[in-house]
C-alpha cells in the first residue's frame, strides 16, 4: 500500500514545527507551552467554521502530539 502524499506532506509539517518549537526551546523557555496553548486555541477556531477542514485539524493535532511526546 503506497502511503498517501498529502497525508505524508501534513505529517511532515506537523514534523517540522514540532523540530523547530522544540529546538528553540533552548533559548526560549516556555515557547512549548505557549506553543502548545496558541495551537489548542486555533484547534477549536478551525473545528468550529462552517466548513470542516479536516486536514488540517489533523495536522495540528499531529503537531501537539508530537510536542507532548
Amino acid at each position: 500500500m503506497n502511503p498517501n502524499p498529502i497525508d505524508q506532506t501534513r505529517l511532515s509539517v506537523a514534523a517540522i514545527a514540532a523540530s523547530l518549537i522544540q529546538s528553540l526551546e533552548d533559548s526560549n523557555p516556555g515557547l512549548t507551552e505557549r506553543f502548545v496553548k496558541n495551537l489548542e486555541a486555533k484547534y477549536q477556531e478551525i473545528r468550529d467554521y462552517e466548513v470542516v477542514h479536516t486536514g488540517t485539524l489533523e495536522t495540528l493535532k499531529w503537531t501537539r502530539d508530537f510536542l507532548k511526546s
